[in-house]
């Protein structure tokens, strides 16, 4: 609940979400739905301040000048990027942010507002009561395990007289599509998978771990319609899912199409879809996956309408109108030996394609040097004093994290302020890659935009070494008329023959400016 606090006529109008979770950040949705500053004074308000801070690390702080806000008039604030990726995607349980919004002229604080917003673990959704469109994020056709399910149904389909290729709607079959929803049905049953008990989707909880289900042997009602929402969506069918406070069906369309809205609620519209002669949507019982039923397609179908005729549902997902509204996959959370990482479909999937090979071969270097080449290269210094050949990165340096070099360098322009790394990047090897670096990307990528950068040091530390380098290149600029800060990119390794000393050698540098 939001509380203002306003003087001089300055007030805040705004609306955040009331949860957020990673998917939020990854589907690239704003915690502010709305948020305006109305002056309600007789006078203009110039040279403001806003500021949006949290209480933990869940919300990164953003400060917004504004130049004037007009009198009995507003302005729309887009504060954006204000989710910390990072903490979003450690979270284990949920979290309480609180939420403050400062309005400021100079020191002198003239209107707050304050929040709280709920953080949600990875692999929770908000339920029925939130973004219950967000359930789409975890169906992830890319699995192994949905390959796996679709081999076995291609048997199923041979036997009932049908091609084991998956066509999608090719052929506007209805009889034909069911048959394939049915056999995915049947493979997923035949994994005997044992049921546990699912938490209450009315409200914010646990969506589960589908890619662990094979293995585990055991999931919930809800991890069985979206384990077996993505294997319809692997075989490009447009799969449905129907929620109730206890009940969970999945289930496709019969021929190619989808709701004009992410989250269908009008669930008589859903029973004439259903219904014999119309027959626009095929939708079973997720309870008659689990190893205790035996119910054949037919049967769990009826068991479904019978639910529905009940009012046991409330909501149904179309996943096709969620992928229209951009509502894609999320990555998977696996845990690794320096702690856990994120896989996006194309790194969670065997059948994606490699990326090509550079073939140095091609590149052919010239062995003769001309009189005026041999005469530059006498000018070089070839000794190991030279930083271009041995760099000496123990001292007047400064390590700046960057979890992908060509995502860095696309944003490396104008002008950018230098932090401390913190605890989050205490230390790192001199050269190659950091344990803490790799979790870190999303967030290295989101303060770049912001206009800043880290360093692996602390703040003393930064602050001595920068002093360092502004004074050598200020003497230098001085003295010799020359440039010699820059950013180095890439580095060499290489060692002369018989010594074990390695030695690096910067391979692209950048001309930057320290103040």
């Amino acid at each position: 609940m939001a509380k203002n606090k306003s003087t001089e006529n300055i007030e805040i109008d705004g609306e955040l979400l009331n949860e957020v979770s990673y998917a939020t950040y990854y589907l690239g949705l704003q915690l502010f739905t709305a948020f305006k500053i109305f002056n309600r004074g007789e006078e203009n308000l110039q040279s403001v301040t806003v500021t949006v801070a949290g209480s933990n690390q869940l919300i990164l702080r953003r400060d917004i000048d504004i130049e004037e806000i007009p009198h009995e008039s507003s302005v729309e604030v887009s504060p954006k990027n204000l989710l910390n990726p990072k903490y979003l995607a450690d979270l284990e349980k949920p979290e309480t942010c609180g939420v403050t919004v400062t309005v400021k002229r100079g020191k002198a604080v003239i209107c707050e507002l304050n929040a709280e917003v709920a953080a949600l673990p990875i692999n929770w959704w908000s339920g029925l009561s939130g973004n219950a469109e967000m359930l789409a994020s975890f169906v992830r056709p890319k699995l192994a395990d949905c390959q796996k399910i679709l081999a076995e149904a291609g048997l199923q389909l041979k036997t009932w007289g049908y091609s084991s290729e998956f066509t999608g709607y090719a052929g506007n079959d209805k009889n034909a599509v069911r048959s394939a929803a049915a056999s995915v049905f049947s493979a997923v049953r035949r994994l005997n998978i044992a049921r546990k008990d699912g938490g209450d989707i009315t409200v914010p909880n646990s969506a589960g771990d589908i890619s662990a289900i094979t293995e585990n042997k055991s999931a919930t009602p809800m991890e069985m319609a979206l384990f077996t929402a993505s294997c319809l969506e692997a075989t490009r069918l447009n799969p449905v899912i129907l929620l109730g406070k206890n009940s969970v069906g999945v289930g496709v369309w019969l021929y190619e199409s989808c709701f004009s809205a992410p989250v269908q609620d009008d669930m008589q519209l859903v029973e004439k879809y259903l219904s014999a002669g119309v027959n626009n949507l095929a939708i079973a019982d997720a309870e008659d996956l689990f190893a205790h039923k035996n119910a054949s397609y037919s049967t769990s179908e009826s068991h479904l309408l019978s639910s529905l005729q009940r009012g046991n549902f409330e909501e149904l997902i179309d996943i096709k109108r969620c992928r229209i509204g951009r509502i894609m996959p999320l990555p998977i959370k696996v845990k690794r030996e320096s702690g856990y990482e994120l896989l996006g479909a194309s790194q969670f999937s065997f059948d994606e394609k490699p990326r090509d090979v550079i073939d140095l071969s091609r590149y052919e270097y010239g062995k003769t040097s001309t009189k005026d080449g041999n005469w530059q290269r006498r000018l070089l210094d070839l000794s190991m004093k030279n930083n271009l050949l041995n760099f000496r990165y123990t001292r007047d340096c400064l390590h700046i994290s960057a979890a992908d070099s060509g995502e860095f360098f696309k944003k490396f322009e104008g002008t950018f302020t230098l932090m401390p790394g913190g605890s989050e990047l205490p230390s790192a090897p001199p050269f190659g890659a950091a344990k803490a670096v790799g979790t870190l990307g999303e967030l290295i990528s989101l303060e770049m935009n912001g206009g800043k950068l880290r360093a692996f040091c602390e703040q003393n530390a930064l602050a001595e070494t920068c002093a360092t380098l502004i004074r050598k290149a200020r003497a230098a600029e001085e003295e010799a008329g020359a440039k010699t800060l820059f950013m180095a990119a890439g580095f060499l390794k290489w060692k002369n023959e018989g010594e074990k000393e390695e030695k690096y050698a910067p391979l692209a540098l950048i001309p930057v400016n320290l103040t």
